[in-house]
């Protein structure tokens, strides 16, 4: 296995920029996800690691080789497709194998990778069927075993699991990054589902419009976003943002909204007069008939575990919070909210971008582990 270095990578179709400068290394061993919504350039840069595509600008190094322009063929990375690209009219065993009888491989060693591959995938009962009558499940099985047969550097995988129903997916989650850990592979995963990259990502890179947001563990990500399209990306329900035109000087730790003086940690960066949003995850958001900020009940959403109740405030400013079943809401309640001080982050509304905070200097909590997303 080798790393894989992308220094400025830019890609222009015409007057169209899909990649715009992205720069990241994806390290030796590492599952490493290209995550954003369709159309953010994530897939374009896929295919130019993988020289399906070449880029307009920049380079890309497998390891110590500049493989910028080198044919796909000659770059030893293995590709899986989200509509699997399986031959029906051959057999299990056939479709896997058939990489390296393409290389005129051995017949034995052969052999010995495709029966390798089927025990790593848990699909040698199935070697001598037709693809054409498998389920997708074990059609996704036989495509990840085409790619691992083949013994290469790292792997790149274009929403492999897109295909598959949501209870399906799921544990195919957690099968590819257990395979992920077993062949020790460098891995690059495209997907626009944040569910998928927090259950199997060492690290994302959130794309939108080209650009890489931000760079980052799961955790990481999720608990101090550099931008408002980040935290409303991850997370379901995504954050909250109530925005604000009060002038905040360094330090200061009171944004007044309304009749009501919202904590947060102290601000290190120097904040002007320019407008604010205050951005709270809903799992830290509580309901208390004490607090100034004054809300109405608009819906409740009983999960099992849990309840999402939406609320507008008096500003007109709706608001999310994730309580546990035993709290008491119905729609039309009039309540206060509070708010967790310690995990507000603040973004500047011009720029997106996240303000700097004493929160900023703490250990993350592990709230990424379970906040993330309720399905």
């Amino acid at each position: 296995m080798a790393d894989i270095r992308v220094q400025q990578l830019r890609k222009a179709f015409g007057d169209f920029v899909a990649v715009k400068d992205s720069t990241f290394v994806v390290n030796n061993g590492e599952f490493f996800c290209l995550l954003g919504p369709s159309g953010c350039g994530k897939t374009t840069t896929l295919r130019m690691i993988a020289g399906l595509e070449l880029p307009t600008e920049g380079q890309i190094f497998l390891g110590q080789e500049d493989v910028t322009f080198k044919r796909a063929s000659a770059r030893d990375i293995a590709f899986v497709f989200q509509m699997f690209a399986l031959y029906p009219h051959m057999s299990v065993r056939q479709n896997i194998a058939f990489p390296l009888v393409s290389q005129g491989m051995p017949r034995a060693e052969i052999d010995t990778r495709v029966a390798q591959a089927a025990a790593t995938l848990h699909i040698t009962h199935l070697l001598k069927h037709a693809v054409s009558g498998l389920t997708s499940g074990d059609r996704q099985r036989v495509a990840l075993g085409r790619a691992i047969v083949r013994q290469p550097l790292a792997f790149m995988m274009d929403e492999p699991l897109g295909a598959l129903d949501a209870e399906f997916r799921e544990l195919m989650c957690l099968e590819l990054r257990a395979l992920h850990d077993r062949l020790g592979a460098t891995t690059v995963y495209v997907t626009h589902d944040q569910r998928e990259a927090m259950a199997m990502a060492d690290k994302i890179a959130i794309m939108n419009q080209g650009v890489i947001e931000q760079l980052g563990a799961p955790q990481e990500i999720y608990e101090r976003p550099a931008s408002v399209f980040v935290a409303d990306f991850m997370g379901s329900p995504s954050m909250n943002f109530i925005p604000t035109h009060a002038a905040l000087a360094r330090g200061a730790t009171h944004l007044p909204v309304g009749n009501a003086a919202l904590e947060l940690p102290a601000v290190q960066d120097h904040v002007s007069a320019r407008a604010l949003l205050y951005g709270v995850r809903p799992e830290h958001v509580r309901l208390d008939g004490d607090a100034p900020l004054r809300a109405e009940v608009m819906g409740v959403e009983y999960l099992g575990n849990c309840q999402i109740v939406t609320l507008k405030t008096a500003q007109d400013n709706v608001v999310r919070a994730k309580v546990d079943v035993q709290t008491r809401a119905a729609r039309g309640d009039q309540t206060g909210l509070a708010f967790d001080s310690a995990q507000i982050t603040l973004f500047d509304q011009d720029s997106g971008r996240a303000i700097r905070t004493a929160r900023d200097d703490l250990p993350l909590t592990g709230a990424a582990l379970t906040g993330a997303a309720h399905g």
